[in-house]
């Protein structure tokens, strides 16, 4: 009988550590669940995570459609010691004016970038594609972009651009001057309409511009943007549409000719819908929608260009 009193409390001692143990692991399971959560999952004050790491100025831009296939059919000049350039000439057809092209982070060796100066030069335009990032654009296997972005200094970028500037006035002998730029680059646009003596202005999709950077544009200046953009929101985007609004410097539209009563250089600003960050140089073009939105956006800025840029 004493043995089995001992076995029985053997088997009460194993089967309390045993619920011990299932309850330690589920309180091990519970506590990841609810402090750890995955995409779409709660977080610990019980609310939606939907947004993990959500895009911003401070972070790249999608790489998009990089166009890699493209075969480019300018050539590489040099500006000076310090900097070299893509340049690409129309054939066949007399010289409209020159295009500065300031382009995004991913360099101006993409593929995507040059293209859009080879379309230019098919129209007419000498297109010059600075290198400002000097050999060292943001590379979708890096991390630290903020570190990245912060050692290409804005001083050191406007001495390349106004070198790339007078190697335009100089060594190809083309006065009438507009300016392109796209994502980081629509921000050195707009920079450009403000301090460089051009003619016009074409901001596609620029990020981080201010309502001030616009109040101190000084030639006429279009902005395009995309309706889903998640780097830059329709509100951001609205925003900066008030403000030229309020200023008394808004057009209508990209033809509209009403100039007259505006309180400075014109401006307009236009949103297209269905698209994201980046559709007009570097979407995916078998998508009818973002292939439409970027012809469309293309053709604004041709007849920007061409409307106050003489020549």
């Amino acid at each position: 009988m004493g043995r089995s009193l001992c076995s029985t409390t053997r088997c009460a001692i194993c089967a309390a550590l045993t619920a011990a143990a299932i309850a330690i692991g589920l309180i091990f399971i519970l506590s990841y669940v609810y402090w750890w959560p995955t995409d779409n999952s709660t977080d610990k004050d019980g609310d939606m995570d939907n947004s993990v790491d959500p895009p911003s100025p401070e972070q790249p831009c999608p790489s998009g459609d990089f166009h890699t296939g493209y075969i480019a059919t300018g050539s590489t000049v040099a500006v000076n010691s310090d900097v070299v350039a893509y340049l690409s000439r129309p054939v066949g057809t007399s010289c409209k004016g020159a295009v500065l092209i300031f382009h995004d982070i991913y360099g101006y060796g993409l593929p995507a970038n040059q293209q859009v100066a080879d379309d230019l030069a098919q129209n007419g335009y000498v297109a010059i594609l600075p290198d400002l990032f000097r050999g060292n654009p943001w590379q979708p296997d890096m991390y630290e972009y903020v570190e990245w972005k912060t050692s290409h200094s804005q001083e050191r970028i406007d001495g390349d651009i106004d070198a790339t500037v007078s190697f335009i006035r100089s060594a190809l002998s083309v006065d009438n001057l507009a300016v392109v730029g796209f994502c980081w680059g629509g921000l050195q646009s707009v920079f450009a309409s403000a301090r460089l003596s051009i003619d016009a202005a074409v901001a596609f999709y620029g990020v981080g511009i201010t309502p001030d950077d616009l109040i101190s544009m000084n030639k006429p200046t279009l902005l395009l943007h995309g309706q889903n953009d998640t780097i830059i929101s329709v509100t951001d985007v609205e925003l900066l549409e008030s403000t030229l609004h309020n200023a008394n410097r808004l057009l209508q539209s990209v033809d509209d000719l009403e100039t007259g009563a505006l309180r400075g250089p014109p401006s307009y600003v236009k949103i297209f819908e269905d698209v994201g960050h980046s559709f007009a140089h570097r979407g995916d073009m078998d998508d009818p929608v973002i292939r439409q939105a970027s012809e469309e956006a293309f053709n604004d800025m041709y007849r920007w260009i061409s409307r106050f840029t003489p020549g």
